[in-house]
């Protein structure tokens, strides 16, 4: 199984690396990789983390890595790495910008 990452993944990862570089840039660059190799993990246990409480039709898991959630959907050949955001975000809020 492949993991792809939606461009607003990747702003998201851009995001968190910028806000953490601010304090420690060698510790952005780290966090980015250990996040990064998260996200590619669940390549082999999609299935491993539970669905989104309100978004179960729409196949969305939740996998929690350090104060932060990567919201993804498992599709029958890749793992959608959707959004990446801080866990105490208002997750109703962002995923409303996710096309159905």
């Amino acid at each position: 199984m492949r993991v792809l990452f939606s461009r607003a993944s990747r702003r998201d990862m851009r995001d968190i690396a910028l806000y953490i570089a601010a304090d420690n840039p060698v510790r952005a660059h780290s966090f980015l990789g250990e996040m990064e190799e998260a996200c590619r993990l669940l390549a082999n246990k999609p299935y491993r983390f539970g669905l989104l409480p309100n978004y179960e039709t729409r196949g969305l898991r939740r996998r929690p890595f350090d104060r932060y959630v990567i919201i993804y959907g498992v599709d029958e050949d890749h793992v959608i790495i959707h959004r990446i955001a801080n866990a105490a975000l208002d997750l109703d809020s962002l995923l409303k910008t996710l096309e159905r």
